[in-house]
């Protein structure tokens, strides 16, 4: 859909009268229209004098009625709509204000320290999620960690079948509930990055650390499919994990691997990884997801 645009002369003169009053007609029985006469306290005649004007607001909001996310806004300037000033004189100002969507993208965006995650999802919500028989126990796993009836949650399963997209509806609805500071991030994403600045810039470094170790909710996504080394290991991932579940904070972490297979992963040699995916045993809720992938 695009916005629609003035394809007619609404001058005054005698030959455009008729085209004039249709577009009047229109105005006055939109709602948009109504409610921004009532609004605004206007009459007829200062609707006559603006008429191009406020028939270009009512078309664009046309454009907004259907709409569901700013994300697939169909205009040139996604999230934004037009509103008219009334206050600056006879003639009528325009203006374009972010619309109530965008707004609300950018409400639960400001809670992330960091969002590893495509923008579109910031929208998902555990309400709104597709369920199924795999799903379904996964949201009410995701609802008692939300009510903090644990406070751990360790999913595990083959990659695609929506690990990442349903923590990323866990991250969105705990801002909704408790209005805290969230960190989602991936793990080979997060390794790389901390890597550059242990050598390059320590203080920040080291202050990343510590904003993940303070968020209200951390989510490590893809664990497991970083690049694996002893500093990644026992200088971030198994640190940063414990200080959490020392303090008792949230934390989700998703992988394609079981814990089991983790501590294969990880632990080979080192007793001091063992221990810790033997910690991550005892302290997590673990659940599987499992389905069938799409073809």
């Amino acid at each position: 859909m695009k916005l629609t645009k003035l394809k007619v002369d609404l001058n005054r003169s005698k030959e455009n009268e008729k085209i004039r009053q249709e577009v009047m007609t229109r105005v006055l029985s939109s709602k948009s229209g109504s409610d921004f006469i009532k609004i605004n306290k206007l009459n007829t005649e200062q609707i006559d004098d603006n008429l191009g004007t406020v028939k270009r607001m009512v078309d664009d909001l046309a454009v907004c009625e259907p709409c569901t996310s700013f994300h697939t806004c169909p205009k040139d300037v996604k999230g934004y709509q037009i509103r008219l000033d009334t206050t600056s004189g006879k003639y009528f100002e325009v203006e374009y204000v972010k619309c109530s969507k965008l707004l609300e993208f950018e409400r639960v965006a400001n809670h992330y320290v960091y969002k590893q995650f495509p923008n579109q999802w910031i929208e998902n919500r555990l309400s709104n999620l597709a369920s199924n028989n795999y799903r379904a126990p996964l949201i009410k796993l995701s609802a008692d960690l939300l009510t903090e009836r644990i406070k751990s949650l360790y999913i595990y399963g083959k990659s695609g079948l929506g690990k990442s997209f349903i923590s990323a509806a866990i991250s969105n609805e705990f801002i909704e509930i408790k209005s805290g500071k969230v960190a989602f991030v991936n793990a080979h994403d997060l390794i790389e990055e901390l890597r550059n600045l242990v050598y390059e810039d320590k203080p920040n470094y080291l202050l990343k650390v510590k904003e993940l170790e303070l968020v209200d909710l951390l989510i490590i996504d893809d664990l497991g499919n970083e690049k694996i080394t002893e500093w990644s290991k026992e200088e971030v991932i198994f640190p940063l994990i414990e200080a959490r579940l020392k303090t008792n904070k949230a934390v989700v972490v998703n992988s394609d691997y079981s814990l089991q297979e983790l501590k294969a992963l990880y632990a080979k040699d080192s007793i001091k990884a063992k221990k810790m995916i033997e910690r991550f045993e005892n302290s997590f809720k673990v659940f599987e997801l499992i389905g069938v992938l799409p073809k």
